[in-house]
């Protein structure tokens, strides 16, 4: 039929380009009839076509009488629709949970139906411009159709519609990290900070845990898409978990289900219980004659890596107005050079010795005293750590020291 159309615009040209004579039809026909006026030789021809009632008309006088003539009534067949342009391109490439819209422009009113793999899926009722947006979701090859349909019959475009896995979802914990640890208590709070790219996150989970238990959790359900997006996650620590180091774990799936997970081994650890430590030697009121003394301590704890272990001395003094007695005869410390030998008790044989000091010690001091008041009526003042050695009278002679506090 496309053809015969074509021989018919043909005719029409000619008919144009010759002008004259344009036969009035009084009596319809079917195609090929003819209604003749004279049988004699052509001489001019020309063509007309009725859009109205879907006909051509082709007419022709003779050559010796201008007001005869026959015409020709053809009555045309409609033309089936046709597809004159679309989008994309075949073949389309994408990956798995993009969205691609496919569009289709015909000549005529029709139906478009649409299918995915020989599957309907959607029909567009009494269109000439039509379009549907399908999700990608099943990886490799894959046929998407337009069929464009009304009385007059059918046309189709077919494209490839190439679709590959999406990669999984990038994830990295930043805090805390096993290098940086975050040390609580239980019911403290602290946060899990993680960056992810991914354009179709489904959801995520952070767990804190060790192997045997898992002590917080938290879970979240569509997240921002793209790249170098940030997640802060609050925590409390569980105040029932065992003191320990824990591990932190950040696990995250897209709409394809494709996954992927990071981890910060021991990068909590939670401390409830304070240390225990024993001074093992110098043993207590132990005393030490050499100038260089050794302390053993041991201590326990739960996160014993973590914890400072500090020692220090517990000093006591005398006031700045007590003297002591010297080979060269009675000083006030603040006068003594450090050359001078003192008189000592040495406690193990209860003898008065003279030792030269082996170190001197000044202390700014504010806070209560003990004067200490001797047999001979002389007193001193010393701190409450002092340490003082005392003979303790003879009841029967009646005398007795006294001491009393400042």
């Amino acid at each position: 039929m496309k053809k015969a159309l074509e021989v018919l615009s043909v005719l029409v040209a000619i008919a144009v380009c010759m002008g004259g004579f344009v036969a009035t039809v009084e009596s319809e026909g079917t195609i090929g009839s003819e209604t003749v006026f004279n049988s004699a030789s052509t001489y001019y021809i020309s063509a007309a076509f009725d859009s109205s009632n879907n006909k051509i008309v082709i007419a022709y006088r003779d050559a010796g009488n201008s007001n005869y003539g026959t015409a020709i009534i053809y009555n045309l067949e409609n033309p089936p629709p046709e597809i004159t342009s679309f989008a994309p391109p075949s073949s389309v490439n994408d990956t798995v949970c993009n969205w691609r819209t496919f569009n289709v422009t015909v000549n005529q009113a029709v139906n478009v139906s649409w299918y995915l793999n020989d599957s309907l899926l959607h029909t567009n009722q009494s269109k000439r411009e039509a379009n549907y947006t399908l999700h990608a979701e099943f990886v490799g090859e894959n046929n998407v159709s337009a069929v464009a349909e009304n009385a007059n019959g059918t046309d189709m475009q077919t494209w490839v519609w190439n679709v590959t896995a999406a990669p999984p979802p990038e994830i990295t914990i930043d805090v805390p990290t096993k290098l940086s640890p975050v040390y609580r208590k239980g019911r403290e709070q602290f946060y899990v900070n993680f960056t992810y790219s991914e354009e179709h996150p489904k959801n995520y989970t952070v767990k804190v845990y060790n192997t045997s238990v898992v002590i917080n959790a938290s879970s979240g359900v569509y997240p921002a898409g793209g790249e170098n997006k940030v997640l802060n996650v609050s925590f409390l620590l569980n105040a029932s978990a065992a003191d320990g180091k824990y591990n932190v774990s950040a696990e995250m799936y897209d709409n394809a289900s494709n996954y992927n997970i990071s981890y910060q081994n021991e990068s909590v650890v939670k401390d409830d219980t304070a240390p225990t430590v024993t001074i093992n030697a110098p043993a207590e009121n132990e005393y030490l004659s050499s100038k260089t003394i050794e302390i053993n301590v041991s201590a326990t704890d739960t996160n014993l890596n973590y914890t400072n272990i500090s020692i220090y001395e517990q000093f006591g003094c005398y006031d700045n107005k007590t003297e002591i007695f010297t080979a060269e005869g009675w000083k006030l410390f603040g006068d003594l050079s450090g050359d001078e030998k003192v008189l000592t008790l040495n406690p193990a044989t209860k003898e008065a010795e003279w030792q030269l000091p082996a170190a001197f010690q000044v202390y700014d001091y504010n806070g209560e005293m003990y004067k200490i008041t001797l047999e001979d009526g002389s007193s001193l003042l010393v701190s409450p750590e002092h340490k003082v050695y005392r003979k303790l009278a003879d009841s029967s002679s009646g005398g007795e020291s006294g001491i009393t506090k400042n």
